[in-house]
């Protein structure tokens, strides 16, 4: 176990700086208004784009002339960042200029353009068989790969033992030790940089193809199945369709989706929490419907959960279709019809996030303009191949998207919709009371337990109902305002509180 020692030890040092001083200020890129509309541009790093200061003025250039009011920077590849100051190991690229945080001189050019740069992080995925391995022992992979055992290694593991999709590795996020590494990556951007935003991707279960038709393959190392087994009572291997298996499983994703917006929200309650979510296939006209969607029932994504909970402030569908093939287009069409019906007063804003690298410029236009249309959100992918003619005519390519584009009436973005929520830990150590809230309790935790928000007198009522994660923490969204009461399973008396408009309210520890 010397790697949990050691990693918990930072998780929770990272932890204690996310909490004990002030956050960057808010970015110059923020309006008192809400921009009506979200138009957005990714940048991955996959190639030309966070290197240098060079490379970063462009991407600013580009983003002001197709009127973006965002910027989604991906700076978190695989468990390492294109910055200095995070829970992650600085990311190893040789193409990378000495010493220099490209993240630091993008907030400082894109807010000098009244731009909002949201920090764009792979949430699960941690190492692929195509580059070489991490050097830095710190690094996930080489402190919580698949030479460690038990909770110690943090792998997803298919029902067949093997652990690479595709080629890539990912964390289980059932793992309490791995969604608390999660969270704090996320976290310490928060703290230490004055990012708009933070977006999770790959926030779900793996999808290698095998899965059709068939629930899901991934999840089944031993900590996994042992924390199933423990809190619903099952007993032996459950088959990858089994319902209450894919339940148990969603909701580990459900739970660090909550996990992340909490702690980053306890930092600076005015940061934006986006996700970009999946969108395979025919798309559904009813929530009904989405739940038999390969999203809902295959990867194990609710992101109309996450909406309608607000969990998440902005949802991006990965809305990736051939504009020229007509089912495509129907599908197209259908996804943002349904991602419309999720707007709401207490509800994500909803964008679609079309994919230019399979599209003519004229046909990325098209899917712009109704997007924007239907959904008042578009984000473009990506900065680095704009069309299916590829890399090698970018800057073409962009002077002809910015000419089709009417960018004259795009405010500056500004703050998410005002936020309320409480959270807390339970344990089940007596002990437990003396601890600083939301102290990792792994070993202790008081897993899989029911509390209920209720308001209280005569004619109280319940508010919402959720489980306690693999790490005894919980959370609430959208507080009404007056008296309030926590019920716990288990517990005879509830716990009385009240909420705080635009604050997360950190309850004390709760043990049993």
């Amino acid at each position: 176990m010397k790697h949990i020692a050691l990693c918990t030890a930072l998780l929770l040092l990272g932890h204690s700086l996310a909490t004990s001083s002030q956050p960057p200020a808010a970015s110059s890129a923020n309006s008192p208004t809400i921009s009506p509309t979200i138009r957005g541009l990714w940048v991955d790093s996959f190639g030309i784009g966070l290197h240098n200061p060079q490379e970063i003025s462009d991407i600013v250039s580009v983003a002001q002339k197709m009127g973006a009011n965002v910027i989604f920077a991906q700076i978190g590849r695989r468990g390492d960042c294109y910055c200095n100051k995070a829970s992650v190991p600085r990311v190893e690229d040789p193409a990378l200029e000495k010493d220099f945080d490209p993240l630091e001189n993008l907030l400082e050019q894109a807010h000098a353009a009244h731009i909002q740069v949201h920090a764009w992080m792979t949430t699960t995925s941690i190492r692929s068989d195509k580059v070489p391995l991490p050097k830095n022992p710190l690094h996930v992979w080489n402190a919580h790969g698949e030479d460690e055992i038990g909770l110690d290694n943090w792998l997803i593991y298919r029902r067949d033992g093997t652990a690479v999709e595709s080629s890539d590795y990912y964390l289980d996020v059932s793992n309490p030790y791995a969604s608390s590494y999660i969270a704090e990556m996320y976290a310490s951007i928060v703290k230490n940089y004055a990012v708009d935003g933070i977006m999770l991707d790959r926030v779900r279960y793996p999808d290698d193809g095998q899965n059709v038709g068939g629930g899901n393959f991934w999840g089944y190392s031993d900590p996994s199945l042992s924390r199933f087994w423990k809190e619903t009572g099952a007993k032996g291997a459950p088959k990858p369709n089994d319902p209450r298996w894919l339940e148990w499983r969603r909701e580990q994703v459900n739970a660090l989706v909550r996990r992340i917006t909490l702690e980053v929200k306890a930092i600076r309650p005015t940061v934006w929490v986006s996700a970009a979510t999946i969108a395979y296939g025919a798309a559904p006209k009813t929530e009904t419907e989405f739940q038999k969607t390969r999203t809902y029932s295959e990867v194990l994504q609710d992101w109309v959960q996450w909406s309608k909970s607000g969990w998440i402030d902005l949802n991006v569908t990965m809305n990736y279709k051939v504009a020229s093939n007509p089912n495509y287009v129907k599908w197209f069409d259908g996804w943002n019809s349904f991602a419309a019906t999720l707007e709401g007063p207490k509800s994500a804003r909803q964008a679609s996030g079309t994919a230019l690298y399979l599209n003519t410029v004229p046909d990325s236009l098209g899917q712009a303009q109704k997007s924007l249309s239907s959904l008042k959100g578009w984000v473009a992918y990506s900065y680095r191949t704009p069309s299916s003619a590829g890399e090698s005519t970018r800057n073409a390519t962009w002077d002809a998207l910015a000419a089709g584009l009417k960018s004259e009436n795009v405010l500056p973005l500004g703050d998410p919709k005002v936020f309320s929520a409480v959270r807390g830990t339970l344990s089940q150590n007596k002990r437990a009371a003396v601890l600083a809230p939301q102290q990792h309790l792994t070993g202790r935790a008081a897993t899989g337990i029911r509390l209920e928000l209720w308001t209280t007198g005569a004619n109280g009522r319940k508010i919402d109902s959720v489980l306690s994660d693999g790490g005894g923490n919980y959370g609430f969204f959208n507080l009404p305002a007056g008296p309030l009461e926590l019920r716990i399973k288990g517990l005879k008396n509830p716990v009385r509180l009240e909420r705080k408009l635009g604050e997360v309210l950190t309850l004390p520890v709760v043990a049993f």
